[in-house]
């Protein structure tokens, strides 16, 4: 009798048992088909062990017992392979609405295989001369479905392989080719019996390469780590939990001794592991991340989190750190788990009424500004790649030459209804995620091509009017990028006039200046937008080489309502024209406003008064019309 193969293998998954009860685990869907497929694997080699004790002493053991466990051996290969196949399912198809379905499936295929197996005749041999094994119908039907099964399993990662877990897949990979191998050996020599063996071998395999739960901790400070953290979130949206979530913002050490805040971290690491019912992740070096799986769970938590932060504790006062903390307790309203961090992020980043340094509940509301955000940024990407950025035009009308002799050059996208997004909604957005340059650029080509193909000269336009946003003007490659746009659409930089902001100026005034002074040295002039609104400063226009100014539409409407703002109109006006300087007043509205702001000198009128901004072909037939009616 030799048992030695199916006796390693016994050990080996006690071993592994051992070692993967000391750890603590993160409770993965994967962990429980993998103590599965490790059950079955003991039962097995058990089974095995067994029947050959059994054959070896048939002389003293009625011969239907000895062929029942005989038979439930051969039976427990085939379960084997079958939790060996539901272990990949779940991986494979963790987000599929129907896995569930396939698993009771794969339970019920697996009942069925049992019971031919045991209605099939099965014969015992044992030669005397230490060969003992089973042959028959029985074992061949064995066979015959554990080679389906190991084809499934096979098939399903091949289906699946851009999606499972790579070191899932190749875990399994090497597990099968074990097994096939184990199979093919026992199948010509049936006193070989190496599959229980090799079977002990693939579970060592996967807990190596995947269910090893120290795969999952954080050596340093013994919670669970960034990678456990994504594989417990996806878990909790593959199964729509319901759970409420805690970033424990960790502020950085500036003027602890060397040491001492180490220990203080530390000490908190070990209270954060004793929270009850809480799952918590170290995802770096000043992120914590702590989940509880109910409402009543939370509410424990995050005392015992508020009393431990404001009550001195013995040894180290770990108040002396005094982390900030973001509650998500409206989670469902989360889609995927990648907007977890996201939502944190916009958090710390758009909202300054966080101040990092107590509990900051986020609102539902937040979270739906969230993604209507990155919704207009998935807009903007679009409408960049695609050449959809669009441009409109509102018409700047002379007091002097009694003409529309420019117009201001505005961008607009739409969503995916062709409504149009606020420009502020939208701009903001992009100044926000770095696409603003690109979108400037587009704005930019649009109005070059524009000049190119619909000749605005030809109704009495002397200039386009281009906004600037603060970043384009930072960037120090904006004069050479805008030069080889008018080159390459043949526009001459006369006809160019660049609007900046006052902002922009005080933020990126090196950069500014240079790029004008090129700019302006090759013809582009420039108007300095909004003066009167943010951090308005007459010292701006004298800093500034600029040719115009513009008065935004709030200072307009506040010379016709506000007494103050009428003298302090009156002053800029005067200043302004001293400095032979013109002005654009924006936000004019009626004819009153349009006649009054004509005597008070200013040359050029902007507003809804003449017209809203325009899409191209009908700016272009207002252009028009309004030539022919000078002409008549």
């Amino acid at each position: 009798m030799n048992i030695t193969a199916q006796c390693c293998g016994l050990v080996l998954l006690v071993v592994l048992l051992v070692f993967y009860l000391r750890q603590k685990r993160i409770k993965l869907h994967t962990e429980k088909a993998f103590q599965r497929v490790w059950a079955f694997s003991l039962l097995n080699l058990s089974l095995d062990i067994l029947s050959v004790v059994f054959i070896s002493n048939m002389e003293s053991i009625p011969l239907w017992l000895v062929k029942l466990v005989c038979k439930f051996y051969v039976a427990s290969i085939v379960a084997t392979a079958m939790s060996a196949l539901v272990y990949v399912l779940e991986d494979a198809y963790s987000k599929h609405e129907k896995n569930d379905k396939k698993k009771v499936i794969c339970f019920l295929t697996g009942v069925i295989n049992t019971a031919i197996i045991f209605a099939c005749p099965i014969r015992i041999v044992n030669d005397g001369a230490g060969a003992i094994y089973t042959e028959g119908p029985a074992v061949l039907v064995a066979y015959f479905f554990g080679f389906c099964i190991f084809l499934a399993l096979a098939l399903v990662v091949e289906f699946n392989r851009h999606s499972m877990n790579p070191r899932r897949k190749e875990a399994v990979r090497i597990w099968i080719g074990m097994w096939i191998c184990a199979a093919a050996i026992q199948f010509v020599n049936n006193s070989l019996l190496f599959i229980g063996f090799a079977g002990a071998v693939g579970v060592m395999v996967l807990y190596v390469l995947l269910e090893n739960p120290q795969l999952n901790i954080d050596q340093e400070t013994g919670l669970f780590n960034q990678s456990g953290f994504h594989k417990y979130l996806e878990q909790l949206f593959d199964r729509k939990e319901k759970f409420e979530m805690i970033c424990m913002m960790v502020p950085k050490n500036t003027t602890m001794r060397h040491g001492t805040y180490e220990l203080m971290l530390q000490e908190i690491y070990d209270f954060l592991q004793c929270l009850p019912e809480a799952m918590v992740f170290h995802h770096s070096d000043d992120e914590i991340f702590i989940l509880f799986s109910g409402e009543q769970q939370a509410e424990k938590g995050i005392a015992k989190i508020k009393e431990y932060f404001h009550t001195p504790v013995d040894s180290v006062k770990s108040n002396f750190i005094q982390p900030g903390f973001i509650h998500i307790k409206e989670t469902e309203v989360i889609k995927t788990e990648e907007d977890i961090l996201n939502i944190f992020h916009y958090i710390v980043d758009c909202h300054p009424q966080y101040d990092g340094d107590h509990f900051y509940e986020v609102t539902e509301p937040q979270i739906r500004a969230m993604y209507e955000e990155k919704e207009v940024e998935k807009l903007i990407h679009y409408a960049i790649e695609n050449d959809r950025v669009e441009v409109f035009f509102q018409p700047i009308y002379s007091n002097k030459d009694k003409k529309f002799v420019s117009a201001e050059a505005l961008a607009r996208i739409r969503d995916k209804d062709g409504k149009l997004i606020p420009p502020m909604v939208f701009i903001e957005v992009a100044e926000k995620n770095g696409l603003i340059l690109q979108l400037g650029e587009a704005v930019f080509k649009n109005v070059c091509r524009f000049i190119r193909e619909r000749k605005p000269e030809q109704y009495g336009l002397e200039y386009i009017e281009v906004n600037l946003s603060v970043v384009q003007c930072s960037y120090s490659y904006l004069a050479k990028s805008f030069m080889e746009i008018m080159q390459q659409y043949g526009v001459d930089p006369r006809f160019i006039n660049l609007e900046i902001t006052e902002s922009a100026t005080y933020e990126s005034k090196k950069n500014l200046l240079e790029n004008m002074a090129t700019l302006r040295g090759e013809g582009v002039r420039f108007s300095l937008d909004d003066f009167g609104s943010g951090q308005s400063n007459l010292n701006y226009i004298v800093d500034m080489p600029v040719d115009i100014v513009k008065f935004d539409r709030d200072m307009t409407t506040a010379y016709f309502e506000n007494g103050k703002a009428k003298h302090v109109m009156n002053a800029a006006v005067e200043m302004i024209h001293g400095m032979n300087l013109e002005i654009v007043s924006e936000g004019v509205e009626t004819e009153e406003q349009f006649c009054r702001l004509e005597k008070l000198g200013i040359r050029f009128i902007q507003g809804y008064y003449f017209s809203r901004p325009l899409e191209q072909d009908a700016f272009v037939e207002f252009l028009a019309k309004n030539r022919q009616m000078q002409m008549a």
